[in-house]
């Protein structure tokens, strides 16, 4: 309920989060704090997501150092970020088209397979 009554005061405002507490506190300590948070809590969810995704692809692949994996996965998303929002939007367009197209060939080949002709 208070986002929503927060969310009806903030007219036109970047910043989430830290928009509301700028209007619930003004510019003070909590603002900057929610702001700190805000950012740290945004570099740890990279950092702890990378390391999931390196350690999961890890058990399928044991000869693939997870750590290293996590770096790399962190500087390609970076480098990807730094490029811009068009790159970005075509990297998602691709891999969801390759996600799409696989999912239909998996389940014409499942299909396929348990009811032959």
């Amino acid at each position: 309920m208070s986002y929503a009554e927060l969310g009806s005061t903030v007219l036109s405002s970047a910043g989430g989060a830290i928009s509301f507490v700028k209007i619930a506190f003004g510019e003070g300590f909590p603002t900057f704090l929610a702001g700190w948070f805000d950012w740290i809590g945004s570099i740890t969810d990279c950092a702890l997501g990378a390391i999931v995704f390196a350690l999961s692809i890890n058990y399928f692949l044991r000869w693939l150092e997870p750590y290293l994996l996590a770096i790399i996965i962190l500087i390609l998303f970076a480098i990807i970020n730094f490029r811009g929002v068009r790159t970005m939007g075509y990297l998602k367009m691709f891999g969801m088209n390759i996600a799409v197209h696989w999912a239909f060939l998996s389940a014409g080949r499942f299909f396929h397979l348990r009811f032959p002709r």
